[in-house]
């Protein structure tokens, strides 16, 4: 991934997912922070293959703002709300399984017999919100969060030490 501050016309490809109707090549998460004056006129490169991380970490960088700051500027722009982790319902997480919530980057939050809440760090995602409907018979309804505040949550929810504290609290 490259930046380059002398076009400012800022194309890129999309992070796995289709491109927006309209047929726009550009990363979605470029568009988020163009959109929000982050960039200027800096243009920037990243593949179609770029991981959600990649994405985060580069529009994060060449914007001079945090990954948390920058959950707020994506929240706001798909008019979302930014994910609290630490508020979490260890229940909910039980619902999805672990390598799906890795492999879609999400971490579910609390959930009703309707719906289930989960941070994702990809909006657009419409795969995971899919089966996530599907696999737990419970609509989708996303909050923002970055994808390393993700990535370490799964993991600590996992950690073996996790594991026995649950069955330990179950005995009790």
């Amino acid at each position: 991934m490259t930046a380059n501050r002398s076009n400012p016309l800022g194309r890129g490809s999309s992070n796995g997912s289709p491109p927006p109707r309209g047929g726009s090549s550009e990363h979605w998460m470029v568009r988020v922070a163009r959109r929000a004056n982050l960039l200027g006129d800096m243009r920037l490169d990243i593949p179609p293959n770029a991981s959600a991380d990649d994405a985060w970490r580069t529009v994060a960088r060449a914007a001079g703002v945090t990954e948390s700051d920058l959950s707020g500027v994506v929240a706001e722009f798909f008019r979302m709300t930014v994910a609290d982790l630490s508020a979490a319902d260890p229940t909910a997480f039980l619902l999805v399984p672990e390598d799906f919530a890795r492999k879609h980057r999400i971490f579910p939050l609390s959930g009703s017999d309707r719906q289930l809440v989960v941070a994702t760090a990809d909006p657009t995602d419409l795969e995971a919100e899919r089966l996530i409907g599907f696999t737990t018979g419970r609509k989708a309804v996303f909050q923002v969060a970055p994808p390393m505040a993700i990535q370490n949550a799964l993991d600590d929810r996992s950690s073996p030490e996790r594991a026995v504290e649950d069955l330990l609290g179950d005995l009790e």
